[in-house]
């Protein structure tokens, strides 16, 4: 009985630790993706831009 409670409430630490760290790396890769999508709106505008420049219509 003491075992099994003792067991869950590690067991109950470690989903909280582990929604923690998922939430942080969640976080994290906002924080990249956000960087990403500003750098892919960047590419994608001087792609269009070099596309209009050129002389070759697709």
């Amino acid at each position: 009985m003491c075992t099994a409670q003792k067991v869950k409430t590690s067991v109950r630490r470690n989903k909280i630790q582990r929604m923690q760290q998922l939430d942080e790396e969640m976080r994290s890769r906002e924080k990249n993706s956000y960087g990403a999508m500003k750098n892919q709106d960047e590419r994608r505008e001087q792609l269009l831009s070099a596309m209009h420049k050129s002389p070759l219509k697709q």
